[in-house]
């Protein structure tokens, strides 16, 4: 009885070791398409099921979610194609070791609002035996990707491309941005500059005054007095103008703005 047992015992273990190292059932280009086909049909709870067990780790799926429909206010994925470059096998990814890794080339078509225009991107994407199943790995963070998303659709509200222009829109989203990314230069500086459009200018020099205290290159530092110097200048304050103007150029000698500025009130 003792020796039927450990034999048993044995023979279990020898089973769940082999499952877990043998290669998935399936076909990893078709979880691949299927991941991107999800992804298209804006089906983001099956595309989200497809990503590895780390990749949910690391990303929640409301932040995939917020991700992808953020994206797709950018841009619409126009087709899609998938090429196989290879297999490997112990490969490590993101300081896991997966058993299979299948390497894909990506060809995506994507009509960019902003510009009105087509453009082509490619990138290589993984497809893993993760316990047992295939699984797709995105190397991107995503969820650090968000807030220059708000930045773009912030800005293509300030200027009118892609969205019918709109100022309160673009300081919502540059805001968002900034909420979630406290360092993120661009967005302090066109929430700046969209408050100054709406003659909000107290608001627009508090959000200047903040992004000069992160210390920014001296090409956005200098940009960021002359805005200052514009919010002056409009409240009538034509002395404090000249000064912030003047300090922009002591910064960045070539910003013409500023030198027309300062001229055009001497």
């Amino acid at each position: 009885m003792r020796k039927s047992a450990i034999m048993s015992s044995l023979f279990i273990i020898c089973i769940m070791f082999l499952s877990g190292c043998s290669t998935p059932k399936g076909d990893p280009k078709q979880v691949l398409d299927n991941y991107y086909q999800s992804v298209k049909g804006n089906n983001l709870d099956t595309a989200y099921n497809l990503l590895t067990k780390t990749n949910k780790e690391k990303l929640s799926k409301d932040d995939f979610i917020l991700y992808m429909n953020l994206n797709k206010e950018t841009s619409e994925l126009k087709s899609i194609k998938t090429t196989k470059l290879k297999d490997s096998k112990n490969v490590s990814i993101d300081g896991n070791t997966y058993k299979n890794v299948v390497e894909f080339d990506v060809v995506e078509v994507q009509k960019r609002f902003f510009e009105n225009k087509e453009s082509e991107l490619s990138y290589t994407r993984s497809v893993v035996n993760d316990n047992g199943e295939w699984k797709v790995h995105i190397d991107k963070n995503y969820k650090e990707a968000i807030p220059t998303f708000y930045v773009l659709i912030g800005g293509m509200y300030l200027d009118g491309k892609g969205k019918d222009k709109n100022l309160n829109e673009a300081a919502k989203n540059f805001n968002k941005a900034v909420e979630l990314d406290k360092n993120n230069l661009e967005a302090h500086y066109l929430l700046a500059t969209t408050y100054s459009r709406l003659k909000r200018y107290e608001e627009s020099n508090q959000k200047a005054n903040e992004l000069i205290s992160k210390n920014p290159n001296n090409d956005m530092k200098s940009d960021t007095y002359t805005l200052i110097g514009i919010n002056f200048e409009y409240e009538g304050d034509l002395k404090k103008a000249r000064e912030y103007y003047k300090q922009a150029i002591e910064i960045n000698p070539n910003n013409e703005y500023a030198k027309t500025n300062i001229s055009r009130l001497k």
